[in-house]
């Protein structure tokens, strides 16, 4: 976990991903009812745009595409949120989704593109 007084958080989890030739990271602050995802340009190194209230206690962040994010709600649900609206669209919730605390996009050879995730002494794996 990284501190950084400029923004007075803590930053748990992040990625860096590349968007129209230009490197950005995205970063996840948390406490315990509400998530912050941050989004900063590493060339100008300054922030773009700072997303509030994602509801929960968000443990982890993950790039799905270039369009969608997949947020993990600790032991609730998988949360996806559009880049592009910079917000939530929809939440996976329910049996399937609930004791999750950790995900993993992977590239599986039957499947393709598909997330595994980790809880409840449970490993599955999601595909589209």
């Amino acid at each position: 976990m990284v501190h950084d007084n400029n923004y007075g958080e803590s930053f748990n989890y992040g990625f860096i991903y590349n968007k129209n030739n230009i490197d950005y990271l995205c970063g996840l602050s948390t406490n315990k009812i509400k998530g912050y995802i941050y989004f900063w340009d590493l060339y100008n190194k300054g922030l773009i745009y700072k997303i509030e209230n994602i509801k929960g206690l968000i443990t982890q962040i993950i790039q799905w595409n270039q369009r969608y994010l997949l947020i993990v709600n600790y032991l609730k649900s998988i949360i996806i949120f559009d880049l592009e609206k910079k917000r939530v669209i929809s939440e996976i919730k329910g049996k399937n989704a609930s004791g999750i605390i950790c995900i993993k996009k992977i590239y599986h050879p039957v499947y393709g593109e598909s997330i595994i995730s980790t809880g409840n002494k449970k490993i599955k794996l999601w595909n589209i």
